[in-house]
Parts: C-alpha cells; sequence; structure tokens
C-alpha cells in the first residue's frame, strides 16, 4: 500500500465515521470497493505481492526507454510510474484497474529485448508475523519496565559482549535498520540515533507507532508495533557507540515490499550505513533486492546502486521463523548460499536451535533468538522470539568489526580454505563456534556455528585478549572524527572546506603517517595540526552536484591504522 493511499484512507474512515448509520456504511463500502484494486496485497500460488505493481529493469543495451514499454504494455498507467534511480533503470509500474497483475508481470518477464528483467512488486514480512509464529500463541510482547533484563540476558555472555567491549564498541559506524521504524526519544537510544526516514508514509518521521488497522487482513491490528525499537535496541546492546538509522519499511503490521526495500537501502547508503540489518523477508526471490544486494558488496560493476563505498556495506537478515529449509529471502542471497548478505538463524540459551527458527545449507550464521529482552514503546522493555532478534546481534557484531577496519571488505568468504580477501562476512564466520555437536541434526545447517563477538575483534588485534576483566590495552588505534561538512549533510558551497579531528592518544601523528583523499583521489594539500588542535582542514576545488565520499587514514608509531569515510552532498 503507498503512502498516499494510506493517508486518504485513514482520512477518508475518519470522515465516514462522522455519520450516522447507513449512510456512513455505504460510503465505506463504496469507497473500499474503489480502492481495493490498485492497493491491496494478493496471494496467487502462493506469491504474495502488491496488486497492480510491477518493477522491471529495462535493457540498456537494447536502448529501451520507458517509452517503449508504454507502447508495448497499454495496461501500464504512465502517470503513476515510479523511478528508482534514473542510472539504474529500474522502475514501478503501477497497472489500469482490474489489470492481472501476475500474468502481465509474466508477459513482460518474457520480454528479454526490452527488459533485463520484471516481477510483481513482492511483499515482505517481520519473520514474526508468520503463520508459524502466530499458532504459537506465546510470542505477543508484554512490556516492562524491567532494565536489568535487558542488560543481563544470557545473549550478551553467549556473545561474549563485555570481553569485546573491551576492545572496542563500535564507535565512529552507522548501522541502518530497516524496519517498522523506533522510538526516537527512548531513554536508552539517548545519543544512538541519527536522523532516518519513513518509506511508508513517505516522510521525515520513522518512528515506530500504531494505526489502528488490520492492513495486512489477518485479523490481527499493529502486531508488529514495536519491532523496529526492539531491533535497534539489540543492536544498540551489541555495539553501544555506534549510531542507528532507523528507516521505516514496515507498517504496523510488519508489511512491506521489496521496491520500499530497495528506495530504503539507497537511503542508507547516501547516508554513510556500513552495517545494514533486515529483520524481514519473503518466500519469493526477488530480481531486484538481488540486484541492490549484488552492488553492495562495494565492486565498481555497480548498475542498480549509486554511491556505494569500494569497501561495499554490509547486510545482515533473519532467516526466517517457519521451521524449514526452504530458503527465506534477502537473507537467503541469489541462488541460495551466494555471498552478499549473512543470514542469520536463531538458537536458545542451551546453544540449540530454536524451534521456530529456518535453517540449511544457505544459513551463514546463528544467534540468540530465543526470549530475548530488548526496547519498546514507550519507554520500557520486552521479550520476543525470532530470527529478527538474532539477526541485530550479528549486525551491531558487523559494527564492532567495522570500527577496527573501516575499510575491510563487506563480503567475501566464509570458509578459512577458500581463497579470497578477507571480509566481515568472513571474520565473523571464521570466529563462530560450531554448533554441530549440539544439533546433530542440523550438522552443517546453522552457517559457521555460534556468533562470537569478542573472537571476531580479537582476530582483527591480536595483542587484546577475550577477558573482560582485562583492561583495553595501552596502545589504541588513533581517534578520527568528521567535523564539516557533517556525515550525511547537504550543502550549497561547491567549494567546501572539509575539516576532520586527526589524534592519538598515546602520541603525536605528522602529516606524513595521515592521508587524506576526496571521491577516491588522494589529497596533499591540506594543513594538519597535531598535538595541539589535532585538526586536519583541506579547501576542496569546485564539486560537482551530488554525493562526495571523504577518507581519512592515520597510523600511529607503532603502525596501528584507523580509518574514516564519511559522505556529503552538494545540492543545487
Amino acid at each position: 500500500m503507498n503512502a498516499t493511499t494510506i493517508n486518504a484512507t485513514k482520512s477518508f474512515r475518519r470522515f465516514a465515521l462522522t455519520l450516522s448509520g447507513a449512510t456512513a456504511l455505504l460510503i465505506l463500502l463504496v469507497f473500499s470497493v474503489l480502492w481495493a484494486s490498485p492497493v491491496s496485497a494478493q496471494e496467487t500460488d502462493g506469491e504474495d505481492f502488491v496488486d497492480g505493481e510491477v518493477v522491471v529493469k529495462l535493457n540498456k543495451a537494447t536502448g529501451t526507454t520507458i517509452e517503449d514499454v508504454y507502447s508495448e504494455y497499454p495496461k501500464v498507467d504512465r502517470t503513476r510510474t515510479k523511478t528508482f534511480l534514473a542510472s539504474s533503470g529500474i522502475y514501478l509500474l503501477r497497472l489500469q484497474g482490474g489489470s492481472d497483475t501476475a500474468a502481465v508481470a509474466d508477459q513482460m518477464k518474457n520480454d528479454t529485448t526490452r527488459l533485463v528483467y520484471a516481477e510483481p512488486n513482492y511483499t515482505t514480512d517481520a519473520p514474526e508475523d508468520s503463520r508459524h509464529m502466530r499458532f504459537r500463541g506465546d510470542n505477543i510482547p508484554e512490556p516492562s519496565s524491567d532494565s536489568a533484563r535487558y542488560s543481563n540476558q544470557y545473549a550478551v555472555g553467549a556473545l561474549n559482549l563485555p570481553e569485546a567491549h573491551s576492545i572496542n564498541k563500535g564507535a565512529g559506524t552507522m548501522v541502518a535498520v530497516l524496519d517498522t521504524g523506533a522510538q526516537f526519544d527512548h531513554p536508552e537510544l539517548a545519543g544512538s540515533l541519527v536522523e532516518g526516514y519513513d518509506f511508508i508514509g513517505d516522510d521525515a518521521d520513522p518512528s515506530d507507532e500504531t494505526n489502528g488497522i488490520d492492513d495486512d487482513g489477518d485479523g490481527n491490528k499493529d502486531e508488529a508495533t514495536g519491532h523496529g525499537t526492539h531491533v535497534a535496541g539489540i543492536v544498540h546492546l551489541t555495539a553501544p557507540d555506534a549510531k542507528i538509522m532507523p528507516l521505516r519499511v514496515l507498517d504496523s503490521d510488519g508489511r512491506g515490499n521489496v521496491f520500499v526495500i530497495a528506495e530504503a537501502v539507497q537511503y542508507a547508503v547516501n547516508n554513510g550505513a556500513d552495517v545494514i540489518n533486515m529483520s524481514l523477508g519473503s518466500s519469493q526471490e526477488s530480481q531486484l533486492l538481488n540486484d541492490v544486494i549484488e552492488d553492495l558488496e562495494g565492486d565498481d560493476d555497480q548498475d542498480a546502486l549509486e554511491n556505494v563505498p569500494e569497501e561495499g556495506v554490509v547486510v545482515v537478515a533473519s532467516a526466517g521463523n517457519d521451521n524449514t529449509d526452504e530458503p527465506h529471502y534477502p537473507a537467503a542471497g541469489e541462488e541460495a548460499g551466494g555471498e552478499g548478505v549473512i543470514a542469520v538463524a536463531s538458537v536458545n540459551d542451551a546453544e540449540q536451535r530454536s524451534d521456530f527458527s529456518n535453517f540449511g545449507p544457505w544459513v551463514d550464521v546463528a544467534a540468540p533468538g530465543d526470549d530475548i529482552h530488548s526496547l519498546f514503546p514507550t519507554d520500557q522493555y520486552a521479550e520476543w522470539d525470532g530470527t529478527s532478534m538474532a539477526a541485530p546481534f550479528v549486525a551491531g557484531q558487523a559494527a564492532l568489526i567495522r570500527s577496527l577496519r573501516p575499510t575491510l571488505l563487506a563480503a567475501g568468504p566464509d570458509d578459512p580454505a577458500t581463497p579470497g580477501p578477507d571480509s566481515v562476512e568472513s571474520a565473523i564466520g571464521r570466529n563462530a563456534r560450531s554448533l554441530d555437536a549440539k544439533n546433530p541434526e542440523y550438522a552443517g545447517k546453522l552457517g559457521a556455528g555460534h556468533a562470537d563477538a569478542c573472537a571476531s575483534v580479537k582476530d582483527l588485534r591480536p595483542d587484546t585478549t577475550c577477558d573482560a576483566a582485562t583492561e583495553p590495552p595501552s596502545n589504541t588505534e588513533p581517534s578520527i572524527s568528521a567535523v564539516r561538512p557533517t556525515p550525511g549533510s547537504a550543502t550549497r558551497d561547491r567549494t567546501p572546506l572539509i575539516v576532520a579531528s586527526v589524534g592519538d592518544a598515546e602520541t603525536d601523528l605528522t602529516e606524513g603517517v595521515v592521508s587524506l583523499s576526496l571521491d577516491g583521489r588522494p589529497k596533499v594539500d591540506f594543513s594538519y595540526d597535531a598535538g595541539d588542535s589535532d585538526r586536519l582542514i583541506y579547501r576542496s576545488g569546485k564539486l560537482s552536484y551530488g554525493f562526495h565520499t571523504v577518507r581519512i587514514s592515520a597510523k600511529d608509531p607503532e603502525g596501528l591504522p584507523a580509518n574514516k569515510a564519511w559522505r556529503f552532498k552538494v545540492r543545487r
């Protein structure tokens, strides 16, 4: 359901309810008939999608334009087309009322001359709203004010978080949480949340809120409310110094669609996200999401997204709650088991597979997902079960790793024996604890094993130990923080002054060990005042309109490196 329709529906219902009896009923019935076709989710042969919407990607090799598509497919309502990115050739096509969405999509799939792919705009859900979880009847969060169960729960020890935090807490990283939004003023999240966006309501307020409507027609109202706040709280528990960007892509019933998710991914990339958490999914594999996630790996051949940094962006997704080995997307990735997404299954406090968790060779790693205590609106805490809870533990772990090594590739081989560059994905996989002995029926189906946050950060800092009582190492990496332009900001100044704070706790750095690049090009004409103000200043030349990336690197006298990259926009 698009934002315009949601707002119109709410307004009209409020208006109709002010009328009396039969008049109100008649108006509501007429309104429902007029609007039902273009906005309702439809299920046909197991396929869930937004009725009347098809996602296509133009075949640039044949010079196809959107006008060519309009000419060939008269059922497309050209006045309601939505462009993803002009450079990508990806569009959301709205069909005229009464069109058979599946039939039109099938027809377009065969048009390989004009289109690279075509698919219905598949819907996605929070896994905790699956039929399997609803039948349990015991997975309804009960809010409380008990904060102790949040900070002292079994997952903290299972992931070795105190030990990991003695080494690193995720400073300088940002995790985008694609979910139902978040409670911005929750006391636990003070200072951790940054501006996000509501892609359901199409506004700048991604609050986790109710609407009192059964949007997905399952007989329950607002059953996913608090889901995004709960997930954000788990990220914060794992990486307390990381920033969290809430992006609302699911409504209060936990329902969204792949086009909205793709838009949110581009927003996250544009605004400096290092990690993206998707505690959501579908049984349907989307070519659009495959296309987008492939670009997040950071190679040079990007044709769906823009501005992806060369090291890529880490993507973590929940494996699903249907107690099956059937692939769950986008966690399963292209051709189940492919690189690009870290698929997370759930285990309990005995490190045994949760009875609801999906499993299979496409799973990458497992994390606690049973009886997880986290944040809940308003200013409270609640317990929830699901792979949605397991995934953000791994997203937070990825933030810890990125904080230590900002330039480490996002994706790479899970198997240490597999040749290839190191990556955040492989650091998580090779440091996981095997679960085969405790789960003999699922050997090889819970990924590399149980995630271990401390083991993965220690792997990158061999001078440290996974001992919570151990003081942090005396020699710490240099600190780099952006001053201006601020990360994710926009300026009209085409020759902006770039300022950063670059220092080291143990010694004064020198210009020779500090480097700066802008949009991948090294710059040497910057000034750096070590030891006094620790200020690095660079006056850029005239920049083009659009996004630009600053990257600063520094090494201390013992060779310990630090890196910081951020993006800003020059607007007209």
